[in-house]
């Protein structure tokens, strides 16, 4: 997921990407809670659900609907392309590293709600 003009938007490809419909503004100075639903293994990109401060947000297709398979050979990067391809840089020259901080970052290996998800913000400050 990048924040794209303070827009969510996720990445499939330089071509194809799941962008939020409305101006949900996310560069602000604020804390935010940014959940990303993934409902079933492999799913395609429309399938996904994007929270944020416990809301769904309204999201559309641009390019083509293609599913999605992870191969992280078990690497993750929060806030740049960390152990990415070095293309990457080329095929995204807009994007930038993540600048700010970071407070809780939650990973769950099976498929989880909005529930869920909403239970595990409860209680915390944004």
């Amino acid at each position: 997921m990048t924040i794209d003009k303070g827009k969510p938007s996720i990445y499939l490809s330089s071509e194809n990407m799941l962008v939020s419909k409305v101006s949900t503004m996310l560069a602000d100075g604020q804390w935010h809670h940014i959940a990303v639903l993934m409902p079933k293994s492999s799913c395609k990109l429309s399938e996904l659900k994007v929270i944020v401060d416990g809301n769904r947000i309204q999201t559309v297709m641009k390019g083509s609907d293609k599913n999605i398979f992870l191969h992280t050979s078990g690497k993750l990067s929060l806030g740049g392309f960390g152990h990415s391809n070095a293309n990457y840089e080329q095929l995204y020259p807009t994007f930038k590293t993540f600048i700010g901080s970071m407070d809780t970052f939650l990973m769950w290996s099976k498929k989880v709600d909005l529930d869920d998800v909403l239970l595990s913000m409860k209680g915390e400050e944004k």
